[in-house]
Order: structure tokens, then C-alpha cells, then sequence
């Protein structure tokens, strides 16, 4: 059921119709964030995963040189050249432009309309280059504070992330562009495992 005041949108139903048939989907990426500190922005590459319900895997640097895992309860960021490994529930979650990443991929992957509505304004156009876009707007006064847009870049015949943008409200940008895109292929439990060698050394800033 859609909020009130709230009309049926084609696109929009079109990419969460293809959404409900997603239970895997994997990328190559290149990510670009722009700082405003910055004179030239920063460019990582890396492979990302999602799989139902909600779970991601996202990896910068090849080979990687973070990695943030999101299980159903928390957000794991691990440090593989350091042997550490950072955890944080996921409604305090922190993590710089990986958290950052997450909160973006998860607006990718919505549970539902009404959800997503009930979070955002929506805009939507068919773009060009066989393209759909579908533009979020924060409701919340407090997330604005945060966050002024997400943007979603889809193939039309598909409707599979092409590419990603979340522009901060300090002016800073935080762009993904997904190559390599795999839909319900089989990806290997492991890659969602929390579990951590014994020589790895793990802190939990919010735990008292």
C-alpha cells in the first residue's frame, strides 16, 4: 500500500518488481569520491555482493584492502593488511565512506515500496542510453542534515544497478559505477561469514 497522496510510478514499479525476483547479484566496481578538500577525488576499485535478506559484501582495493560485511545484526569492517576487524551494531553503525557505501547499497535493494516511500521523495525518468533513474530525497529533517540525494542508474531492459551516487550535504560525493553485473548466480556462504581468524585482533567501539 503506497502512502497517502502517493501515485503509482511505471519505473519505479518496473525496478521493484525486478528486485522481489533478486536473490543474488555481484559487480566489479569503480568507486570515485569527491571531497572538497580535496583537488582530485579519490579512486578505488573492488567487488561488491548482496544477497537476501540484506546481506552485502563490500571489498575496496584489489587485492582487498578493506572490507565491510553487513549480516542480518551488524556491520564488520575488516582490515586484512592490519589483522583487525572493527564491529558495529547496524543502527549505530560507523565507517567513513564504507558505511557510506552500505547505507547507499541498501537504498539500492529496498524491502519494499512502501518502505522506501515512507523514507524518501521519489523522482524518476527513463534517462537515455537504455537508462532509468530513480532519484531519493530524504523525508527526515535529520537525514537531510546528512544526506541531500541518492541517485540509482539502472539498465532499462533489467533493471540491475549500472551505477550509484550519494551526494552528502558538506558537498561531498560518493559515486560507484558497477561493471561485470551478475544476477541469482550462486555466491558461496563464506563470503557473509563474520567469523575471524584467532590471530586477528577485533574491537567494538559501542560495546560498553
Amino acid at each position: 500500500m503506497l502512502p497517502a497522496g502517493e501515485a503509482a510510478d511505471p519505473v519505479l514499479s518496473a525496478w521493484l518488481d525486478a528486485h522481489r525476483k533478486l536473490e543474488t547479484w555481484s559487480a566489479d566496481l569503480v568507486q570515485t569520491r569527491h571531497l572538497a578538500a580535496l583537488a582530485q577525488p579519490l579512486i578505488s576499485t573492488g567487488m561488491v555482493y548482496y544477497a537476501q535478506p540484506g546481506l552485502f559484501r563490500w571489498e575496496l582495493g584489489q587485492p582487498p584492502e578493506t572490507i565491510a560485511i553487513r549480516s542480518t545484526h551488524d556491520l564488520l569492517l575488516l582490515y586484512p593488511g592490519l589483522h583487525r576487524a572493527e564491529r558495529y551494531p547496524i543502527d549505530q553503525g560507523k565507517g567513513g565512506p564504507l558505511r557510506d557505501a552500505l547505507t547507499l547499497m541498501e537504498a539500492g535493494f529496498p524491502k519494499n515500496e512502501a518502505s522506501l516511500r515512507a523514507q524518501y521523495n521519489i523522482a524518476t525518468d527513463t534517462g537515455t542510453n537504455n537508462q532509468s533513474r530513480v532519484v531519493l530525497e530524504p523525508r527526515a529533517s535529520a537525514a537531510r542534515r546528512l544526506v541531500r540525494r541518492v541517485t540509482l542508474t539502472f539498465q532499462t531492459n533489467v533493471f540491475s544497478l549500472a551505477a550509484t551516487s550519494i551526494e552528502f550535504a558538506d558537498g561531498s560525493k560518493l559515486d560507484n559505477v558497477f561493471t561485470t553485473r551478475l544476477s541469482n548466480e550462486p555466491l558461496p556462504p563464506q563470503l557473509f561469514a563474520t567469523n575471524l581468524p584467532p590471530d586477528w585482533k577485533l574491537v567494538e567501539p559501542f560495546k560498553p
